[in-house]
């Protein structure tokens, strides 16, 4: 058994570090060998890593899980760890106890002579002695087929990979190199995801090695069987979606993603045969358990049972189960109809990002278009995660379901005790186990803000153990079978977790953003042919807004790090003063040192407004810029001030009187800083009179240019405003390029 693991892993280990060398190879043919010194220092690190990664996970142990080291074992498990540690001539390894009743046990370390095996009090209150000791040697098993040691070794490749494609990918050499950057980048890309499932692939391969180690020490393979249906459930955690693979769920009894899928009524009845079959549907019949397992460190629990059931006759005992059910149907339709619905809104997401790159000039219509076809789809989704309906249920019962899945739940009403946290001894877990009379599952309690999640974890969550709980939640399989809280009553107090009312209220704001977004886009491809219409009408030229925007992109192409510069700069200089000495909530906004500040930003945005303007008529007309010009107008804040409190004066009593008088004289003077710019000797009254007569005619057509953006103002705002520093200085050329065109 030893040497074929050791062929299988050597063979591994020798195409990922050729996968690696090719890589490596290309580099150095390609752009020279300094690269080199990165890729040599990185494995550098990542051994240095390997060799402190134990002493850290003992701190770790310590202190986020409380973990007891070196604590005094029962007689009949010290006296198996010395036999089989002599028998393998090792140093007995560091045994820790988590005093948790969820049941885990991992182990981790170097080599052999220092690995660390470490057991939750669960996995006590909830094994015989001869389950206990078939877990422990499987945990053995890893160690003496020296895993940790070879998982170390092959993660060291998609690591390397990943790095090299953050780094190529993300080049700025000359454009020779760059094509031939991206290129190494995505290569290595691609190798890195193949080097991915490779590692799962072996470390689900090692698994199958560390059962069969743990069969043929304790020679009962239904001890391990029998172990694995109790505790299946007890190494649910909460990452369901790990980009990286760990070495504590590639080297424990269960994968942290796969191992909850087992748990039937162990606790009153051990032998309940057709409950275990009843709870290894899910993964036998259900297309998404061969999804997901391909995902995960470890096989499924059904696939392991029956490889070790085929022991059983070696050692003169009756298989541990037979898997023999017929499936009644083919379960392939639901799981393309769950795929689907899973990936829609991702597919309605990047079809909108195609429609405004072809047909920019309807970029409002196309966004609140997919924008509401987008809401609709996530509603859907998430009312199929979160049904109505609620049933009591047993955990038996949930198990036996096979239509349930990450996108398909059962909404449930469960009663039982609370024996854990969902991650065994874990501090920073808000999660728990609960024990009903057929089995125990995974709770997955999740307030909207992480840090409510948190600060239950670390203050409130110990108060519910061992007491009785009444869940009101969703029932979901992914692969691990949890159950989403939506209500819970405890000592007579019912409380509720609000993600769920808080995402209703999203979607719907969500949707009526989008509606609003539409109908404006619309509205304005409407305004803009009646405006069309009226000037034809009126023998004038009609103005093309998509060239404007496109003169606007190409003006700022190859000088977006100066216009960067003097966005910041002027964003800074103007809105700081008022950031900084905002009143505080509840504060009077009436005071003497807000009407200062609003003095000092009016005073700020004179001294720049017309530099600022200046440097965009500049880049509009394709003439040399420098940040230098935002201050070069700093001579001409007399005029710059007067024009804008005068400015600002006739807009604010204009929206005081029924807000479209505002609108109107803002769009009457909206080219006076324009004005100004072009002209240093005009006076802030004139411009603002010449931008009056220069707008005779083009207020609407101009007040439609502007809400041609406000889909991008919108979305900027779900990005916390990274958006805008595209955004702003986009809109502000294509703005120019409008006066630049109406100015003749």
């Amino acid at each position: 058994m030893k040497s074929k693991l050791l062929g299988i892993s050597m063979l591994t280990i020798t195409c990922l570090y050729g996968m690696l060398a090719g890589v490596i190879i290309l580099i150095v043919k390609l752009l020279g060998g300094e690269i080199l010194f990165a890729i040599t220092a990185g494995i550098i690190i990542l051994f240095i890593q390997f060799l402190i990664s134990p002493w850290l996970t003992d701190l770790s142990m310590r202190f986020f899980y409380k973990a007891k080291f070196d604590v005094e074992l029962p007689e009949y498990l010290k006296a198996f760890l010395f036999d089989e540690c002599k028998k393998y001539n090792m140093k007995n390894p560091r045994v820790g106890v988590i005093d948790d009743g969820g049941p885990n046990a991992f182990t981790y370390g170097r080599t052999k002579n220092d690995a660390r095996i470490v057991i939750t009090r669960g996995l006590y209150d909830l094994l015989t002695e001869d389950e206990v000791k078939a877990v422990v040697a499987h945990e053995l098993g890893h160690v003496v087929h020296y895993d940790m040691l070879f998982m170390t070794a092959v993660q060291v490749v998609p690591l390397v990979l990943y790095a090299i494609y953050e780094v190529f990918a993300r080049n700025n050499k000359s454009d020779k190199d760059s094509s031939k950057a991206a290129m190494i980048g995505w290569i290595a890309y691609i190798l890195y995801i193949i080097s991915q499932y490779i590692l799962l692939w072996l470390s689900r391969t090692r698994e199958y090695y560390a059962d069969e180690f743990s069969v043929k020490t304790t020679k009962n393979p239904n001890s391990l069987a029998s172990a694995l249906v109790k505790v299946g459930f007890g190494l649910s955690l909460q990452g369901d979606n790990k980009k990286s693979t760990s070495k504590l769920g590639a080297l424990g009894i269960f994968d942290s993603k796969t191992s909850k899928s087992l748990v039937v009524s162990t606790n009153n009845n051990q032998d309940d045969k057709s409950s275990i079959l009843n709870a290894m549907k899910w993964e036998m019949w259900n297309p998404w358990a061969f999804f997901y397992q391909l995902q995960s460190t470890h096989p499924l629990i059904s696939k392991r049972l029956i490889a070790i059931s085929k022991y059983s006759k070696e050692f003169g005992q009756e298989p541990y189960i037979e898997f023999n059910l017929q499936k009644p149907e083919s379960y392939v339709d639901d799981f393309l109809f769950e795929v689907f619905i899973k990936f829609l809104p991702t597919i309605i997401f990047i079809a909108g990002i195609a429609l405004v790159i072809v047909s920019p000039t309807h970029t409002m219509t196309i966004i609140g278009g997919c924008g509401i076809l987008f809401t609709l789809s996530l509603m859907a989704l998430f009312n199929r995660t979160h049904r109505k309906g609620y049933q009591k249920s047993t955990v038996r019962d949930l198990l036996g379901e096979v239509k349930v899945s990450g996108v398909t739940s059962i909404s449930c009403e469960l009663e039982g005790e609370i024996i854990g946290k969902g991650n065994p001894g874990c501090i920073f877990s808000e999660d728990f186990i609960i024990k009903d009379e057929t089995g125990i599952i995974f709770l997955d309690y999740n307030q909207p803000l992480w840090i409510i999640n948190k600060i239950f974890a670390l203050f409130k969550s110990e108060k519910y153990f061992n007491k009785i709980i009444k869940v009101k939640g969703w029932y979901r399989r992914s692969p691990v079978p949890y159950i989403e809280i939506y209500q819970y009553e405890v000592d007579g107090k019912v409380k509720k977790v609000f993600t769920y009312a808080l995402a209703k209220v999203f979607y719907y704001i969500l949707l009526a953003l989008f509606i609003f977004i539409l109908v404006t886009g619309i509205g304005v491809i409407w305004y803009s042919y009646f405006l069309c219409y009226n000037t034809f009408k009126k023998g004038r030229s009609y103005m093309d807004f998509a060239e404007l925007k496109q003169k606007a992109k190409e003006s700022l192409k190859g000088k977006w790090g100066t216009t960067l510069g003097v966005f910041i700069l002027y964003g800074l200089a103007t809105n700081l003063v008022s950031i900084i000495f905002s009143p505080k909530p509840g504060a009077d906004p009436n005071t003497t040192l807000q009407f200062s500040t609003n003095i000092v930003s009016i005073v700020l945005t004179a001294l720049f407004v017309l530099g600022y303007t200046t440097y965009f008529l500049k880049l509009s007309r394709n003439e040399e810029v420098e940040v230098n010009i935002l201050w070069s107008k700093v001579n001409q804040f007399g005029r710059a001030f007067l024009a804008t409190f005068l400015i600002g004066l006739v807009v604010g009593l204009g929206l005081i009187l029924f807000i479209v008088p505002g609108i109107i004289f803002a769009l009457m003077f909206s080219m006076t800083m324009k004005i100004m710019a072009d002209d240093p000797e005009i006076s802030a009254v004139d411009a603002m009179k010449k931008s009056a007569e220069m707008m005779k005619g083009h207020k609407g057509e101009y007040f439609t240019l502007c809400l041609s953006f406000i889909g991008w103002l919108i979305l900027g705002i779900f990005t916390l405003f990274i958006l805008y520093f595209w955004l702003m200085p986009y809109m502000e050329t294509t703005m120019c390029n409008y006066y630049n065109k109406i100015k003749g």
